[in-house]
């Protein structure tokens, strides 16, 4: 089965509490993008009209729960710097049984032993 065409973007700005249809991907993407927004694609500009008349109230405060919640997560995840590291297998094997122990992944056995051997110190 061929994949349908999504030619229109009906979009549902929750910051302007305003609704759009775009007839073009880039300009959807520009202006939805880190704001909190539903956005879905269709074949017509008919449908795209439907379906943003069809959202009901309880509908849009679910989602924009959501994309609150997803946008918290986005704006914690900024605060964080990933690191990968190699260790030993001795020095591993002793992570690998703290973090049974103590039922926690290494990161967080990591992040405690630095806050509590050097940020205590501060």
């Amino acid at each position: 089965m061929a994949k349908s065409r999504k030619n229109f973007y009906a979009i549902r700005l929750f910051d302007e509490k305003k609704d759009l249809i775009i007839d073009n991907w880039p300009q959807a993407k520009e202006l939805t993008d880190r704001r909190p927004h539903i956005l879905h694609g269709f074949a017509t500009k008919e449908e795209a009209q439907k379906w943003l008349d069809s959202i009901t109230p309880q509908e849009e405060a679910r989602r924009i729960a959501c994309a609150e919640k997803g946008m918290k997560a986005k704006k914690e995840k900024a605060n964080y710097k990933k690191y990968s590291i190699q260790l030993p297998s001795d020095v591993a094997g002793v992570l690998d049984s703290l973090c049974s122990k103590w039922n926690k992944n290494a990161s967080a056995i990591l992040e405690d032993l630095i806050r509590t051997e050097y940020m205590s110190e501060e």
